[in-house]
């Protein structure tokens, strides 16, 4: 049995429930670098589905990019995902640390998590003695649509990004494997570094676009990517580990330039301190769900508006 399980009717006052659920949180970094950088993600077991209110209270009190609501028990769990300003459809790096959490407190195995934007496939194994966790989900199914030019052109309005700065060969796309992503493809790893946005104004602009993230992705030959995500709709400026974005590459890939089973690397983020490191692969079925998997180390820190 998960050792975190609360009662949520058995309280009384928000700010006694916050702190319970501070308390009993658990904090993990997916997408690690073996036990460095990943993207850091609290899971949180209610035994009933709490307010929407409370869950955004939570989360934004938390601090991190998302937060992962689960109820259920043994192999098959519900899943809420909540960023600071939102909950979201589907979070790729906080379904692979509730797939660690359940690793380190049930054992490795196959699990099926109910999401918003449907059912999702997890493995979850334990690596190196039971020091990290290895996981890998299966999205929910993948379609991609070209980007209207006059979306790229705001874009690149609100941003440092310049026409000469995009690679040609590969036009930008949304791509949805569970929520919209916009990738946009830079022709530099330098320049990919360097992009500075508005973050008010991007926001607005994927709000009326219905924008979950913006990913900037550098190809650096078949099998390896760098990767910058934008999430100012969550309330985060960079996101260092964006698995549902990784999983709509992906999606987009097979459909559009790769048919055959494949697989590659993403190297997201790799100038801050939570670099991380995401793993794709698909078959040739189009339209299907594509896996993303990596590590998973258990990450130890004071969430956001939490006492020391």
């Amino acid at each position: 049995m998960i050792n975190n399980l609360i009662d949520i009717s058995s309280m009384q006052g928000n700010e006694f429930i916050h702190h319970q659920m501070l308390e009993n949180a658990s904090h993990y970094a997916a997408f690690s670098l073996g036990q460095k950088g990943g993207n850091p993600a609290g899971v949180f077991q209610v035994s009933d589905l709490i307010s929407d209110a409370e869950m955004l209270a939570f989360a934004d009190k938390l601090g991190y990019s998302e937060t992962a609501f689960i109820m259920g028990r043994n192999k098959e769990w519900e899943i809420r995902y909540w960023s600071p300003k939102t909950e979201v459809p589907f979070c790729g790096h906080a379904t692979l640390a509730v797939g660690a959490h359940l690793a380190w407190e049930q054992g490795a195995g196959n699990f099926l998590f109910q999401t918003k934007a449907g059912q999702v496939k997890v493995q979850a194994r334990l690596l190196e003695q039971g020091q990290l966790a290895g996981v890998s989900f299966l999205s929910p199914p993948c379609h991609h649509r070209r980007a209207e030019s006059s979306l790229v052109r705001k874009m690149m309005d609100l941003s440092d990004l310049f026409p000469g700065d995009l690679d040609r060969n590969h036009l930008p796309v949304i791509a949805n494997a569970g929520a919209n992503h916009l990738l946009i493809f830079i022709n530099s790893r330098a320049k990919l570094q360097e992009i500075e946005y508005d973050f008010v104004g991007v926001r607005n602009l994927m709000l009326e676009e219905d924008l979950l993230t913006i990913s900037l992705l550098f190809k650096q030959d078949k099998a390896l990517f760098y990767s910058r995500n934008l999430f100012p709709v969550g309330g985060v400026y960079e996101d260092p580990a964006t698995g549902a974005a990784a999983a709509a590459l992906g999606g987009f890939w097979r459909a559009r330039y790769e048919p055959t089973s494949f697989s590659f690397k993403i190297l997201q983020a790799e100038h801050l301190p939570t670099a991380s490191s995401l793993e794709v692969r698909y078959d040739t079925q189009t339209g299907n769900g594509v896996w993303v998997g990596g590590t998973v180390r258990k990450y130890s820190s004071t969430p956001k508006n939490q006492p020391n």
